[in-house]
């Protein structure tokens, strides 16, 4: 029995310690776990420390900016006075530029009516010197042809003058 005891013993021993093992192990990886965690929430929290102080910066710089803007509203009020009555004068100058328009432009139309008239005349003009072009040209080719006919006789007369002499040189003989 004293063998089981020990026996039992022993394996209790063993158990404990491979318990104690176990948990040391299972708390070590809790423990590192916690501890990265922990590391992680230190970084963001200086992160947001960090942001905290750029949007606090931002915040101050963009006070300051609205309160500059505040002045340049202001001074530009007086700027916008000046430039509402430089654009009623533009428009009053605008409309006496539109008025001239219009009257450019009837102008235009007849200028263009004109144009147009005289671009059908000398149309009908350039018709004509084409068709007389044509007659000049036909009677250039009547005029050539009547010349080789006047030079064909006049070749007939010498030769029938030549025979004309011959025969009177055989009739004479």
């Amino acid at each position: 029995m004293q063998k089981n005891i020990n026996a039992f013993l022993l394996a209790l021993l063993v158990l404990t310690i491979l318990l104690v093992g176990a948990a040391s192990i299972y708390y070590q990886e809790n423990l590192k776990d916690a501890h990265i965690k922990l590391r992680s929430e230190n970084k963001l929290k200086t992160s947001c420390q960090e942001n905290l102080a750029a949007t606090s910066s931002a915040l101050s710089k963009t006070q300051n900016d609205l309160n500059n803007t505040k002045l340049d509203v202001n001074t530009f009020g007086s700027l916008y006075d000046d430039q509402a009555s430089t654009l009623t004068t533009t428009k009053t100058q605008l409309e006496s530029t539109e008025t001239d328009l219009a009257s450019t432009k009837t102008e235009l139309s007849s200028t263009k009516s004109s144009l147009s008239e005289y671009m059908k005349k000398f149309a009908d003009e350039k018709d004509k010197a084409s068709l007389l072009e044509d007659d000049l040209n036909n009677l250039q080719g009547e005029y050539n042809k009547l010349k080789l006919q006047k030079k064909a006789a006049d070749e007939t007369i010498d030769d029938l003058q030549d025979e004309i002499q011959d025969l009177e040189e055989q009739l004479a003989e």
